[in-house]
This record gives C-alpha cells, sequence and structure tokens, in this order.
C-alpha cells in the first residue's frame, strides 16, 4: 500500500520514484527513530537515543536493503550510485569525525549543521533530479 501511494504521488508530483523514496518515505519511516531519540535525549539517556540510531541505520542498510535483494534482484537507479550514495558516505565520514573528537557531546552547532546538511541535500535532490513528464 506504501509503495503504491508513494508511486501515485511521485507521478502526481512529476518527480522520480527514487527521490519520492529519499524524502518522504525516508522521512515518515525514521519518524519513531526520533521520537525514540528525542525522549531518550529529554530524560538523559544519551546513549539510548545514539544506540537507536546507529542499530537503525545498521539495521537498514544491511537487512532492508539486502533481504528485498535476496528475494527479487532487481536494478538500482545509477543516479542513487553517483549522487545519494556520495552523500550517504559523505554523511557517514562527519558522524565519524564527530565521535572521535574531544568532546563527547555533539551540543547545538552539531545539530545546526546536520540539520542544515540535510536541508541541504533536500534542495539538492529538488535541483537537481530530472523532472518527470508524461
Amino acid at each position: 500500500m506504501v509503495v503504491d501511494n508513494a508511486t501515485v504521488l511521485a507521478n502526481y508530483f512529476a518527480i522520480s520514484e527514487l527521490t519520492m523514496g529519499l524524502t518522504a518515505i525516508a522521512i515518515g519511516t525514521s519518524l519513531p527513530e526520533l521520537a525514540t531519540a528525542i525522549a531518550g535525549v529529554r530524560k538523559g539517556e544519551n546513549d539510548i537515543a545514539v544506540g537507536n540510531i546507529i542499530g537503525a541505520n545498521i539495521f537498514n542498510i544491511v537487512i532492508v536493503l539486502g533481504l528485498p535483494a535476496l528475494i527479487t534482484p532487481g536494478e538500482i537507479d545509477p543516479l542513487a550510485y553517483s549522487r545519494d550514495y556520495s552523500v550517504m558516505l559523505l554523511v557517514s565520514i562527519i558522524f565519524a569525525l564527530l565521535c572521535w573528537r574531544r568532546s563527547p557531546q555533539p551540543g547545538r552547532g552539531v545539530g545546526v549543521l546536520l540539520t542544515g546538511g540535510f536541508i541541504v541535500w533536500l534542495a539538492m535532490l529538488y535541483w537537481l533530479s530530472p523532472i518527470l513528464v508524461e
């Protein structure tokens, strides 16, 4: 049902299914992790928040990407390799650097950097995604 509706929305807004998956679907499926992270941080349980984020991302990459590939192998949009995997690698490097720095707490500056980076990435998706005309 989600896949069918996402396809309909992608066609309605004349955007690619890849872009729909990278934005609306990804944000929607990440809201539980966001709620858990915020609740954990508010209670002073920072390790729960970080563990949830890292665990969910590892699970998504290994299982959510791997299991469907085992069941029904398919093609991946070449744009995902050239644009989106590069962004994912860059974010992973930034996260690693944040983990290895001297201050154990990220602070608001890091929050602004990461949130701003996400907004820039969304803008990049908008400006660089091919427009579908039917």
